[in-house]
């Protein structure tokens, strides 16, 4: 367990190995041309003048490096071949900003902004630093972007990564902030969190036990696509963004019938990719026929849901602002073994396509809901769990390279609830006007990400290019999109 903690021994440089979660997306990476790759981003429009936004800017991501320093530490590999650990320095300040900061002469769309941090990757091997600040200077005011590797970051940690950031922006534009020189270098490293595992204080958990029997599962066959893009297109991400009244509508319709969103999310997920595999079966039968005899006999079909797990975490680790801060990486992966013969009742399968039967949204809530609620709910998720998940993780780093395009569903929440990067919540220095975040996915995997801001759910559709095309995820994208406003009504 001690390999899994920061350690020193001059109290300069400080490591730790990679354990769980970040061993599985450390090897993604490394297997699946940069897989999973993390960004968010802000549009900015100043409301307070300052003469040195380059230094104000600098200024703000040194405190964060000090309130936060495991965004500061490297990876590499070890010289013995052992694997990634990570590493913190603390006296290389100035090559560390060097290196981080990023600024970009050209003005582009925030959106655009996120397509070219794609092209940025890195392997946990490499030596490179965990996270970059790409900025630019916009008619309005500024762009900002945190770009991180996601072994050393997750989603809900970056979105409160971005608001702790923005908050010392506007401390710097603003003159409210102490001389940098009062920073106390040295004294930040208590701040460099263990793994999640032994941040829950249950590290060493057995392994949880395989599903019983030995079940057919449906998934998508996994072909090449026959005209694949250049290296340079890492990925495919299609981005629909609801209107407010959609959005409402879609959360009245949830709580009405007292179900969650993520519930709601997960299950129009599962079954948005079966009538996806369905229509390929039916419209490239020579690639994709064998789905239709699957999707016959199959027992189970499978969707991850990765859920915030730092509520499973002891209290000195479950915060960015706990005494020892948080680790970057804590997500629960749940396996959500959904079962077939419901979404056979559910679904209709003619030569025209497949459909909700009968067209009728209440299939969906009466039956399709409760059994993924049914499903997720047969997967233990408390503490011990948890750190059940990690340690297979850690033991099995190959789990996010099998060749099908498995599922995932990540519903980061609603993020005005959560008191995060707030529109008007930083001025009077100045106002966020947009917020997004993307994530590489260059790889088999097929994810759909869902958050809200400023009333309005954002939905981030991604998969690798090299195996399914651009129009057939947008197809997907547009067959969950149908029905969620189905549902909705």
């Amino acid at each position: 367990m001690e390999q899994y903690k920061y350690s020193s021994a001059d109290g300069k440089v400080w490591t730790r190995k990679l354990h769980g979660s970040e061993v599985i997306m450390a090897n993604a990476a490394k297997t699946l041309n940069g897989w999973g790759l993390f960004s968010i981003g802000v549009s900015l429009s100043m409301l307070s003048p300052t003469n040195n936004i380059k230094q104000n800017v600098s200024d703000a991501w040194t405190r964060l490096r000090h309130a936060l320093p495991a965004l500061a530490a490297l990876s590499r590999g070890e010289e013995d071949g052992s694997g990634p650990v990570f590493l913190y320095q603390v006296d290389d300040l100035r090559e560390w900003l060097d290196k981080t900061i990023i600024w970009h002469k050209d003005e582009i769309s925030l959106a655009q902004r996120h397509v070219e941090s794609k092209k940025r990757a890195w392997t946990a091997s490499d030596g490179h630093y965990a996270s970059e600040l790409h900025v630019s200077s916009t008619t309005t005011g500024l762009q900002a972007l945190i770009h991180g590797a996601h072994w050393n970051v997750d989603a809900r940690y970056l979105f409160s990564v971005m608001d702790l950031y923005l908050s010392l922006l506007k401390r710097e534009i603003l003159k409210e902030s102490a001389p940098l020189a009062a920073l106390n270098w040295g004294e930040e490293t208590v701040r460099l969190p263990p793994s999640a595992a032994v941040a829950s204080g249950l590290f060493g958990q057995p392994f949880p036990p395989p599903p019983p029997g030995n079940p057919i599962i449906f998934m998508r066959p996994c072909k090449l696509v026959d005209n694949p893009p250049p290296e340079s297109i890492p990925d495919y991400t299609h981005r629909i963004t609801l209107t407010t009244e959609e959005s409402s509508q879609f959360r009245q319709a949830c709580k009405s019938r007292g179900r969650t969103a993520t519930q709601i999310l997960g299950s129009l997920w599962v079954l948005a990719e079966i009538k996806t595999t369905m229509w390929l079966a039916k419209t490239q039968p020579d690639k994709y026929g064998e789905a239709a005899d699957l999707y016959k006999t199959a027992d189970l079909t499978v969707c991850a849901l990765t859920l915030n797990a730092r509520n499973k975490l002891l209290t000195e680790y479950s915060s960015l602002s706990s005494v020892n801060a948080t680790p970057g990486m804590s997500v629960d992966s749940v396996p959500v073994m959904f079962d077939m013969n419901v979404v056979r009742k559910a679904l209709q399968v003619s030569s025209e396509g497949i459909s909700f039967r009968n067209s009728d949204p209440t299939v969906f809530w009466n039956e399709v809901v409760p059994a993924f609620i049914a499903a997720w709910g047969s997967v233990p998720t408390d503490a011990a769990s948890f750190v059940s998940r990690e340690e297979f993780f850690n033991a099995h780093p190959e789990v996010l390279t099998f060749d099908k395009p498995a599922i995932v569903c990540s519903s980061i929440g609603d993020i005005d609830m959560l008191g995060l990067i707030g529109k008007t919540a930083f001025a009077p220095a100045f106002t966020v006007d947009e917020l997004d975040s993307a994530i590489r996915f260059s790889g088999p995997l097929n994810g759909v990400m869902v958050w809200q801001w400023s009333g309005r759910m954002e939905l981030r559709f991604a998969s690798g290019p090299k195996t399914v095309e651009k129009s057939v995820l947008e197809h997907q994208a547009q067959i969950y999109m149908d029905m969620l406003r189905l549902v909705s009504l």
